[in-house]
């Protein structure tokens, strides 16, 4: 009788290989994916404005932040404008990593959305719907580690 050849079944945990994201059903990871693809490139609409490189209805050149209460200057905006486009390419490491299931996805886009968040509460009012989505993938991986815990608890991914 031959030997198999197949690895036993693991259930995905914060430590195995596919990470906590690994346990979500292919499409999910997909569609989670693209969202991060998406937001990254929302993103760039970040250094566009603060760059002064586009006209942007709804977001327009301003050097305070925190609803007026800073004002950074034309170089602090140039630097926020930097750590947007920054994180826009953040956002599509984690949307790549988050779609192929790869070590590090849900600690990378933890992170990326988390800095994201802050970075939109500096310009709110105009970036509310971008930390409305952060909030969101934020509450996405929550539940997917929850979930992730709950089966590994009960011997299943």
């Amino acid at each position: 009788m031959a030997a198999s050849t197949t690895a036993p079944a693991v259930p995905a945990t914060s430590t195995s290989p596919g990470g906590v994201l690994a346990a979500l059903a292919r499409p999910a990871r997909l569609l989670l994916g693209a969202v991060l693809l998406v937001h990254g490139a929302i993103h760039l609409l970040g250094p566009a404005m603060a760059w002064r490189l586009a006209s942007i209805d709804g977001l327009p050149y301003r050097t305070a932040v925190l609803a007026g209460a800073l004002d950074v200057g034309a170089a602090g905006t140039w630097l926020l404008g930097l750590l947007w486009a920054l994180i826009s390419v953040a956002f599509v490491v984690a949307g790549v990593l988050v779609m192929r299931a790869a070590p590090g996805a849900t600690t990378t886009t933890a992170v990326v959305s988390t800095l994201s968040l802050l970075l939109c509460l500096l310009w709110l009012p105009e970036t509310v719907a971008g930390a409305v989505i952060d909030v969101v993938v934020l509450l996405v991986l929550a539940a997917a580690v929850r979930l992730t815990e709950r089966g590994a608890r009960h011997g299943r991914a």
